[in-house]
């Protein structure tokens, strides 16, 4: 009887010291979680479950604070309205645009895009400049933002939400197209202005106005002209640039007239030469 009662107590003992150790787990893990000292794993958007949540939500880039290339629709004093477009939407939810009002406070930090040039054999390949602080004032209607949001867009319950951040992605310092002359130091290039933005874009938006012109382009000793054929990237000179050929070229500020000085030209059609 002894054995069996001290047996007894050793298994009470162990079951309340279990308990405790799990309600202790349970409790630093939610104080963790709502100090933002630790992620919890995503909600699948997908499960049945999910249905009670934000509909908006669905569809767009995880994780859901982030909206990519919305388009400014109208602005006030201190919010913006902007259409977005899901990332990845599934046959039939293509033009499924959704409607947000976004407030914009005194901590939501506006910046510029970074300027990136891929240099392939210089020994810096990241030129990407300190982001430059911008206005509200300086952002406009018509022009394309990405925004990080303050909460979770799926447990909100209303389309008005506040911007944590907001990055202006219109400002572009690459553009594509094909040699339309080749000059001493120089070469004119009707080419189309693309968004340098690294996030991932809805094909049903044009972030920059697919507008061709001719752009004339300076080239330097510094310019870094390369091609890539099946052994790999290749250095070229400017004798390399011919009429007709296709090129991607990158500036080492945001283009915003139709001259500038090339800092990287990737020739990615070798066909005219």
């Amino acid at each position: 009887m002894d054995n069996r009662k001290k047996f007894d107590l050793t298994s009470t003992f162990i079951v309340i010291l279990v308990l405790s150790v799990i309600a202790l787990v349970v409790f630093l893990g939610n104080f963790a979680a709502k100090n933002n000292f630790i992620s919890l794993p995503q909600i699948n958007l997908f499960n049945k479950a999910a249905k009670s949540l934000n509909p908006n939500a669905y569809y767009f880039s995880s994780p859901i604070f982030n909206l990519y290339s919305a388009k400014i629709t109208q602005k006030t004093k201190d919010s913006l309205a902007v259409d977005v477009v899901p990332v990845t939407p599934p046959v039939g939810y293509e033009n499924n645009i959704s409607n947000f009002k976004i407030s914009v406070t005194d901590t939501t930090e506006i910046t510029k895009p970074k300027i990136f040039i891929p240099y392939v054999f210089k020994t810096v390949s990241d030129t990407s400049s300190p982001t430059d602080k911008l206005n509200f004032n300086d952002l406009a209607v018509g022009e394309f933002i990405d925004i990080i949001l303050t909460e979770d867009l799926r447990t909100a319950n209303t389309n008005n939400l506040v911007a944590k951040t907001i990055s202006r992605i219109s400002d572009s310092n690459l553009l594509t197209g094909e040699i339309k002359e080749v000059n001493a130091g120089s070469i004119v290039v009707a080419g189309i202005l693309r968004p340098t933005s690294f996030n991932p874009v809805p094909a049903s938006i044009a972030l920059i106005s697919p507008t061709e012109k001719n752009y004339t382009i300076s080239v330097s000793d510094n310019t870094e002209i390369v091609t890539t054929n099946q052994t790999g990237p290749q250095r070229l000179t400017s004798n390399d640039l011919k009429i007709g050929a296709f090129v991607t070229v990158y500036a080492d500020t945001p283009i915003t007239s139709d001259t500038l000085s090339a800092a990287l030209i990737s020739i990615y059609s070798l066909a005219a030469i």
